[in-house]
Order: C-alpha cells, then structure tokens, then sequence
C-alpha cells in the first residue's frame, strides 16, 4: 500500500552528486574509470533485478491502450503501435530504472546488496531454482498440492520470504503503473475520457491479498529443492535494512519508468 501511495505522488528527484575533489587532478581515463565503477555495479543489480517480473511486452501494453480508447480507427491504431513500440523500447525503461535506483541509493548500498544477491544465500537459492526442472507443471502441481501439501512450517518459510522480496506487491504495483500509463496514452486519442484512479481501500487490499498469495504458491513450486537453511538465511538477506531498500526502491523504479514511458508516448502521439 505504501508502495502505491509512493509510485503514484510525485516523482522525487535527486541531488547531483558531487565528485571529491581529488577526481579532478585525475586524468580523463582514470576520471572515466572511476564514474564508470559504480554503473557497473549498478548494472550488475538490475541484471539480477531481473529475477523480479518482468514488465509487460509491447504487444500487452498496446492492447491494454486499445481496450480502454475501445472504438480506435485503423490509422490511430497504427499510430498507437509505433509510439508505443519507442516510447517503451526496453533500453529507455532499463535506463530509466537505473537512472532511478542511482539516484536514490546511499553510498556503498548497491556494493552491499549487490554482494549478496551474487554470492551470498540469495544467490545459492537463486541457482538451486534455476537449475531445478519441476517434474510437473504448477497447473498440475496445484491439484497434488491438495493431497499432499508442502507442511506448515514449509509454508510458513516461503511466505516469509515471498513477503519479504515483495513479490506480491510488485504484481499489483506493476498493473496499476502500466494502467496509469494507458490511461494517459488514451487521453490523447479520447482527451474526454475518465482519469486514472488507482486502487485503494478494501478492494486494493484484496488485489494485495490475492497476489500474495499467488506468488507463496509459485514460489512454493518454484523453490520446492531449496532447503530451509539456505531459504531463512536468504529471506534474511532481504529482510535487512539494505534488502528493503532493494526492494521498494528496484519497484518503485520500475513504476517510474513505465510513467515516463507513458509519457513519451504521449510526445510522439501529439508530434
């Protein structure tokens, strides 16, 4: 919840940092160098953030526009097809997150959590998942799983670490800013058209309550080798001041890169 509350106010902006003073009697390659380090790092952290879902494709997100307009000719829809097919172009939104993420990161907070998403618990359960082939499908998983659940203690552990990667909540978060973003490309075909109004109260909490447990279930398939050990010391890895900041803040970022991506949208449509 507080993360929507978040995504959908103002966008804060970050101070510029100021680069010590040494830097400046470097030459141009070791300045190079040194500013390239911690974008590296960065990188590095968005690559892992893939874990995460992924934003919807080109094709969802037109569709979704679509839908809402509901009566497009064939000339707006083709128009609609290409600005949305730039204005999302997947380099422009990993820009955009990771413009995001550096902005609001303290210093030496990526280093840290990048260290444990590549070689502590996080990173050992993430191969274990990876490299686990699920006998069966979660369709077919799901049916079994009445019969023969996973046990409570089980369940437990990997709702605790389902809720501390916020999975569940990314879900959510994830439909109400790309559904931010058609309803602001749709107001350039249809400017008469209602405004966005994103979720709140009793039916924001059920979405919420729905997706989490969605993503317990999933992750209960998904990590079924993963031993406990490995999984508390994982979950405790995210539930570290470092690892909610991750958290929130690679979310957060993926809201704002899917408003600016709307936005350009609309640039190219009114162009």
């Amino acid at each position: 919840d507080r993360l929507l509350e978040r995504a959908h106010g103002p966008m804060s902006g970050g101070d510029v940092a100021q680069h010590p003073r040494h830097m400046r009697m470097l030459g141009p390659q070791h300045r190079l160098a040194d500013l390239q380090r911690p974008r590296v790092r960065l990188e590095r952290l968005l690559g892992l953030a893939l874990a995460q879902p992924d934003p919807p494709d080109v094709v969802v997100r037109t569709r979704q526009v679509a839908v809402l307009a509901g009566d497009l000719t064939d000339a707006e829809l083709e128009r609609l097809v290409e600005a949305v097919g730039s204005g999302f172009a997947p380099e422009l939104l990993r820009r955009d997150i990771a413009d995001f993420v550096e902005r609001e990161a303290p210093a030496g907070r990526v280093e840290e959590v990048v260290d444990w998403l590549e070689s502590g618990a996080s990173a050992e359960a993430r191969q274990i998942i990876d490299a686990y082939e699920p006998p069966v499908p979660l369709e077919e998983w799901l049916t079994e799983y009445t019969t023969d659940p996973p046990s409570a203690v089980r369940v437990r552990l990997v709702a605790r670490w389902t809720d501390a990667r916020g999975t569940g909540d990314f879900f959510v978060l994830l439909e109400q800013a790309l559904s931010e973003a058609a309803y602001a490309v749709r107001h350039s075909f249809r400017p008469e058209a209602g405004d966005f109004r994103p979720l709140q109260g009793e039916v924001l909490m059920a979405r919420l309550e729905n997706s989490f447990n969605a993503a317990v279930v999933t992750a209960l398939h998904a990590a079924e080798t993963v031993p406990d050990t490995i999984l508390t010391s994982a979950t405790q890895e995210y539930e570290s001041d470092a690892g909610q900041w991750y958290v929130e803040t690679y979310q957060l970022a993926v809201a704002e890169a899917m408003r600016a991506a709307g936005a350009r949208v609309v640039d190219a449509l009114a162009s």
